[in-house]
C-alpha cells in the first residue's frame, strides 16, 4: 500500500510541475498526504489530522476555510490533500488547500491463486 501512494504522490507531483508555463512569479512546493478530516465549520474551518509512518505523534493542519464538501467528504473520512504549509513540513501548524479527493475505502480482497 504504501509503494501505491508514494507512486500516486509522484505522479501527481510530476504532473503538476509540468503544467507550468511561463514566469507566473515564485514556485509553492505543494505536499500530498493521506489525512483525516477532524472537522469542519464556517467559522473555524476546516482541521486536518495525519500521523507519519512508524510514529504516534499527531500532526494537525488548520485550514481557515471551510473547504471541503461534505456531501462527498464527511468528518471522520480520510482524503488525499494537496496543501502548502505556512510553517515547518509535517508541524501541525496552519496550511493552505490546493485541493483534496476523497479516499473510497473497501474490504481488503483476498487472492483466489493463494500465497505458496
Amino acid at each position: 500500500m504504501r509503494h501505491l501512494t508514494a507512486y500516486i504522490i509522484a505522479t501527481i507531483s510530476m504532473l503538476c510541475m509540468s503544467c507550468a508555463e511561463g514566469d507566473n512569479g515564485p514556485s509553492v512546493a505543494c505536499s500530498y498526504d493521506i489525512v483525516c478530516l477532524g472537522s469542519q465549520t464556517a467559522e473555524h474551518g476546516s482541521v486536518f489530522s495525519m500521523y507519519l509512518p512508524d510514529s504516534d505523534r499527531e500532526i494537525v493542519y488548520t485550514e481557515s476555510r471551510a473547504v471541503i464538501d461534505t456531501s462527498v467528504v464527511k468528518v471522520g473520512d480520510r482524503l488525499m490533500l494537496g496543501y502548502v504549509p505556512e510553517g515547518k513540513p509535517y508541524e501541525s501548524g496552519r496550511v493552505t488547500v490546493q485541493g483534496y479527493t476523497p479516499i473510497h475505502n473497501s474490504p481488503l480482497m483476498v487472492s483466489s491463486v493463494g500465497v505458496e
